[in-house]
């Protein structure tokens, strides 16, 4: 609480009591520092600072025993020196001691309020304010009383007098009002001990001068010495303790230098008096801005450290918070994790055999693909009679009994073969499958066996006994290598080869070693066939035609195949020549053979074998092609060699597609004026009266 807040107040009588104290003493003082004398100019008059904080921080009853007072000691001071006119005296002290600060602080509380100096620009308002009411207040006293004025001018009297209320005011008015106030902020410190050592250093240098008067030097060093110790109170405390400091060395100060023992004590009274106030204006201006930055500082700082703790408030709210919901969290990704623990079970597993469904067997296949298909099998079964027993016992017995089946297939072949259920009657088998058809150390026909018959072998429920009925085929995964689905793949071979199976009872199991030509993919087939046409990977092979007495070769006829480079096989043109047809690569490729024809003729020929023809095979398309004529005769003329040894053969499944348009595609190689012979299966004249007649049939 402020000490001084009872001024505010007055509602007791020793609040007047002490006031009145208060007074005294501070009049006192006043008339000390002047040593009871007016010719003596003032430096720190603190009867101004005490008039100007009354008047601005308390009610206007507290100037009352002032000014009562302020009269009592005029009146006795200059009483006691013979001044003429004593009353008059009196008065005008009184009016010029008074009238000035109070003045300046009801000027100074309309334009500022009532807040505190926070700013330079307000510490220097104040200033102007006071000091030009008490120069014109300062003025005429000073020009009615300059024969005791010591020798100086009453001009220049006047100034110093005006100086000195100012720094009054800026130190001791500042002082009072602030103890008034109160604010925590201004009173408090936390530092005692480096306060009262930097006050031990901001009054040593007069008490140096008492006790040592004559040290020029010393004196002089001293002085300085103690002023980053007033810097130090003003930048580092309260501007409270920073006033009082600096109230205590001002006066100090002052009573040394006007008893003669300060080095700012000079024999010309005017010099003594501009030093003393150049100093006091020095000192106290530059505490008064180093305190009011340092406040904004402490303020800043107060702020920031609230703000700091308000921010560590939030965070550690924020924190709980979110470490509350981190183990919120924590607990759903744990339940979240067993969820999809149990719903990667349930999709990946079958509910009934708890084997691997589909799903999980490719998952489990995926994980290690590229070794399984270099060394494992996978085995297919079929369980032939599951419908049957579904159907006439119940899908519970059904279930039962395929729950055994699969514990006998688990037993058959532990980890790490992968055993899944593909569908309702479908179980798979990856195992491994070393060269030479070995699995697990067994032959794997002999695995086959003893599987079916484990399989087969009756099964017992309750007191009625089944058995299932199986067949088992077996593929090397090699053989789907070039297979975007793999496992996808050899469930279609294997249940292709189920189909033949079942027409042959006496067939149980089976092992695939080659990939079935009738399940390749017609669009990667084509794919194929285009890259083949593009790499040359079609032959053609020649077979002799043989006269009837079987005595000399009189033809050939160009047969093709296909060298697969990716599966290493030779391909029959029956695999293959309806796909070409279908994708319109039969024209391409039909011009492909009737070169080589042409080159392997002409070779012949060079070679000094001369046949009588030269015969290739001609589709359906390619006859309807518009230019199959034209560019057959065309290859054939480059190579040099007589269209009449050109033979084209076709076949009555043709004929229903081509039977109106042959006369006018024969004729299209008799327009060139080349011969040409169309062989054509007797049937296939006999089927199509319109051929019977043509000139163009051998």
């Amino acid at each position: 609480m402020a000490p001084l807040a009872f001024l505010e107040r007055m509602d007791r009588p020793w609040h007047w009591v002490v006031l009145s104290a208060i007074i005294v003493v501070v009049l006192e003082i006043t008339y000390a520092t002047l040593l009871y004398s007016p010719s003596v100019p003032t430096v720190l008059p603190l009867l101004a600072g005490l008039i100007f904080a009354l008047s601005y921080r308390t009610p206007r009853k507290t100037l009352i025993p002032l000014i009562l007072l302020m009269i009592l000691r005029s009146y006795l001071l200059l009483e006691s020196m013979h001044v003429p006119y004593v009353w008059l005296g009196t008065i005008l002290i009184v009016i010029r001691n008074f009238t000035g600060p109070f003045v300046a602080a009801v000027l100074y509380r309309r334009y500022a309020g009532t807040r505190v100096i926070s700013r330079p620009s307000s510490l220097l308002f104040l200033f102007a304010i006071i000091y030009l009411a008490s120069l014109i207040l300062t003025l005429p006293l000073m020009y009615v009383y300059q024969g005791q004025l010591g020798g100086i001018e009453w001009i220049q009297r006047s100034i110093l007098d005006v100086n000195a209320t100012s720094m009054s005011v800026l130190l001791f008015g500042i002082f009072i009002s602030r103890l008034i106030i109160g604010r925590e902020i201004d009173l408090n410190t936390d530092r005692p001990l480096a306060y009262f050592a930097a006050l031990f250093v901001a009054i040593m240098p007069p008490a140096f001068w008492v006790l040592s008067p004559n040290t020029y030097f010393a004196n002089r060093l001293v002085l300085a010495c103690c002023l980053p110790a007033l810097l130090y109170l003003g930048a580092s405390f309260p501007i409270v303790w920073s006033l009082l400091a600096l109230t205590i060395h001002g006066l100090a100060v002052v009573i040394t230098t006007n008893l003669g023992l300060s080095p700012l004590k000079s024999d010309d009274i005017m010099i003594t008096a501009v030093s003393q106030h150049a100093y006091m204006i020095f000192v106290v201006g530059s505490v008064w801005m180093v305190s009011l930055y340092s406040r904004s500082q402490r303020k800043a700082n107060h702020a920031l450290e609230l703000m700091r703790a308000h921010l560590e408030d939030l965070v550690s709210e924020r924190t709980a918070a979110l470490e509350d919901s981190n183990r919120k969290l924590n607990k759903e990704n744990e339940w979240r994790s067993q969820a999809e623990a149990l719903l990667k079970r349930l999709t990946m597993a079958d509910p009934i055999t708890e084997l691997p469904n589909r799903v999980g067997f490719i998952a489990a296949f995926a994980r290690d693909r590229d070794r399984m298909l270099r060394t494992h099998t996978m085995i297919v079964i079929s369980i032939e009679n599951f419908r049957d027993i579904s159907e006439s016992e119940g899908c519970s017995v059904a279930d039962v009994i395929m729950r055994q089946a699969a514990a006998l297939l688990v037993e058959a072949f532990p980890d790490p073969s992968v055993t899944a259920r593909w569908d309702d009657s479908h179980f798979v088998i990856l195992t491994s499958a070393p060269d030479k058809g070995q699995t697990n150390g067994s032959i794997l026909p002999e695995i086959l066996i003893r599987l079916k018959a484990t399989l087969e072998h009756t099964l017992a429920l309750g007191s009625y006994s089944y058995s299932l009925k199986t067949l088992i085929c077996a593929t090397p995964l090699s053989l789907a290598w070039a297979e975007l689905d793999p496992l996808e793949k050899i469930i279609l071979w294997s249940s292709a080869h189920f189909r033949t199976m079942r027409t042959d009872p006496a067939i149980e199991w089976a092992i695939l070693d080659s990939v079935p030509e009738q399940t390749a993919n017609g669009i990667r087939l084509q794919q194929r066939l285009r890259e083949a046409l593009d790499e040359r990977e079609f032959l053609l092979h020649f077979q002799p035609i043989i006269s009837g007495p079987m005595d000399a070769v009189i033809g050939c006829e160009a047969l093709i195949r296909w060298q697969d480079s990716k599966s290493d096989r030779l391909v029959m043109p029956m695999a293959f020549m309806p796909m070409a047809e279908r994708f319109d690569l039969i024209h391409s490729l039909g011009l492909w053979i009737a070169s080589e024809v042409a080159r392997q003729a002409k070779l012949m020929q060079e070679a000094g074998l001369k046949l009588e023809f030269y015969s290739l095979n001609a589709a359906a398309p390619q006859l309807l092609h518009g230019s199959f004529a034209r560019e057959t005769l065309r290859i054939w003329e480059e190579a040099g060699l007589a269209p009449s040894l050109l033979k084209v053969e076709i076949t009555e499944s043709i004929m229903p597609r081509t039977c109106r348009y042959c006369p006018r595609i024969c004729g299209s190689f008799v327009s060139e004026a080349f011969r040409l012979h169309l062989t054509i299966l007797v049937r296939a004249i006999r089927a199509f009266p319109i051929l019977s007649n043509s000139p163009w049939i051998v």
